[in-house]
């Protein structure tokens, strides 16, 4: 017990902001929690940019922006900032 005690003084429990932000052993994209993606619909592939995070505990929320329709880096910036807006609405 206080060796538990001494541990959890000397590293906190993370926040869940915090806690989505790490990046995981098998991560393969540069931004946690955005990423690109190609959709297979009826023989034809669509790019697209999608965000995702969790609002509330048990509820994830995603975001997807066509790089069709906003061109690849608009795209990516629309998603980071969806990420980002979503980081903030985060409940603990």
């Amino acid at each position: 017990m206080a060796r538990a005690k001494i541990l959890h003084k000397l590293y906190p429990q993370l926040t869940r902001q915090e806690y989505s932000q790490i990046k995981r052993k098998n991560f393969k994209n540069e931004i946690v929690g955005v990423r690109k993606l190609i959709k297979k619909v009826k023989g034809f592939e669509y790019e697209f940019w999608g965000a995702s995070w969790s609002p509330k505990v048990g509820v994830v929320k995603k975001r997807l922006f066509s790089v069709n329709k906003y061109g690849d880096k608009e795209a990516e910036n629309l998603a980071l900032k969806a990420r980002r807006e979503g980081l903030a609405s985060m409940q603990d």
